[in-house]
């Protein structure tokens, strides 16, 4: 007789031994299981919304400041590594021609135990080393971010995907600033602090931005629809239809 792999004799003398052959197998076969779900969650992370920030021209420094000191403490960061990715090949599609919006060549990702929790996308053109220089300096209670990095262990890589963008880069007469909400305490944020807090925002629900990117390990594809968009087109929060905001609005 064969239980889970073992050959079982009918002598009651080898019992003990067939049993500890049985256990030994299922525990390899249980081993294996599990190497492979792991090896499956690693590969690949479907991200469909996230907390997202976007360059724009001019702008740079608030982008990444905010990127790296949202939801810092002293007692705690809400990330514990971060990615420098260059040459992406980062895809933007937007339904109205009016946005006017620069290939995102280069992204920092921030991770919580492996795991994408925040996105920030960024043009050709920012040195992308000094204005996490400049974000580090911020000050977090009695301390800079900086050293927090280095009370909390916060690592990083940096990674070069190799990839020739394959948007074109158009000379812009502007170039649409993007704040992606994907949370109604961001948006209220938003909504409550300059420029936005002094401009006539109206709220468009048709106009739709696609944004994607491919890392490794990493997918993000965050589909917005509706937002509120300023008259001249400058300023856009646009609103990711894969969070449960798009039921509050």
């Amino acid at each position: 007789m064969e239980i889970g792999g073992v050959f079982i004799s009918q002598n009651p003398q080898l019992t003990k031994l067939e049993l500890y052959g049985i256990i030994n197998t299922l525990l390899l076969h249980l081993e294996r299981m599990v190497s492979m779900t792991n090896n499956l969650i690693q590969k690949l992370f479907m991200i469909h919304t996230i907390d997202l920030w976007t360059t724009s021209e001019g702008n740079s420094f608030d982008e990444f400041d905010q990127a790296f000191a949202s939801g810092a403490t002293a007692s705690g960061l809400p990330y514990d590594h971060y990615i420098v990715a260059r040459h992406c090949n980062t895809r933007i599609r937007f339904s109205d021609n009016r946005l006017k919006i620069a290939p995102k060549p280069s992204a920092v990702i921030f991770l919580k135990q492996n795991r994408p929790i925040r996105l920030l996308l960024s043009d050709a053109v920012t040195d992308i080393n000094t204005y996490i220089c400049h974000a580090l300096v911020q000050r977090i209670g009695k301390s800079s971010l900086r050293v927090l990095f280095d009370k909390f262990g916060v690592t990083y890589e940096e990674i070069d995907l190799g990839c020739e963008n394959t948007q074109s880069a158009p000379s812009l007469p502007y170039e649409t600033a993007v704040y992606s909400c994907d949370r109604f305490e961001l948006l209220k944020q938003y909504l409550n602090q300059p420029p936005l807090s002094i401009l006539d925002l109206r709220f468009n629900p048709t106009i739709e931005l696609s944004l994607s990117l491919s890392v490794p390990q990493i997918e993000f594809h965050i589909q917005h629809r509706g937002g509120f968009i300023s008259e001249d087109y400058r300023h856009f929060i646009p609103l990711q239809i894969s969070h449960r905001l798009m039921t509050i609005i």
